[in-house]
């Protein structure tokens, strides 16, 4: 039995479009880093950018069948440093620990291998309500919502952005 170590590793896949528009969104993160106290409508910008490219190199990957362990890998890193940065600025208090909680998170599904988001039969059924069809449920868009859009909308507020009154009252 060979050790996997001694495997030619796929060097190819570091240059598949998808992982390639996952580096543009790293780039994107850091321009977002440093725009993120002194120029916030160039950091909401840099950042929706990146969260817009995130739902591109899925379905790119999936079109194009450029799918890999690393690119699904490297896509929730990105995203969840991405939602680090910005849940710590908007939310000092709760942010660092949403920001654990979503890599403690990253580490156990990942740890299920490439089809993580497939393989939830035995969990709570809020927990498959959330996962059903790869987060395309009610559930699943909630939670989504939430951990995209609310920080976002905090960062807004905070930053005088122009949030509606009706939206400010609700949160």
């Amino acid at each position: 039995m060979a050790d996997r170590h001694d495997e030619n590793p796929n060097w190819h896949i570091l240059l598949y479009l998808p992982n390639i528009i996952g580096y543009l969104r790293l780039f994107l993160i850091i321009i977002s880093m440093f725009t993120l106290w002194s120029r916030p409508l160039w950091f909401l910008f840099a950042y929706s950018l990146q969260a817009i490219l995130d739902a591109v190199d899925g379905f790119l990957a999936r079109k194009l069948r450029q799918s890999s362990a690393f690119g699904a890998w490297l896509d929730v890193v990105i995203d969840n440093v991405g939602r680090s940065l910005l849940w710590s600025y908007a939310a000092p208090t709760i942010g660092p620990i949403v920001a654990c909680l979503e890599w403690l998170a990253f580490v156990c599904n990942h740890a299920k291998g490439p089809s993580w988001k497939s393989k939830y039969n035995d969990a709570p059924h809020w927990v498959q309500a959330v996962m059903r069809n790869g987060f395309r449920s009610p559930c699943g868009v909630l939670v989504l919502a939430g951990i995209h859009v609310l920080p976002l909308f905090i960062y807004g507020r905070i930053n005088d952005l122009g949030i509606p009154i009706i939206l400010a009252n609700v949160a």
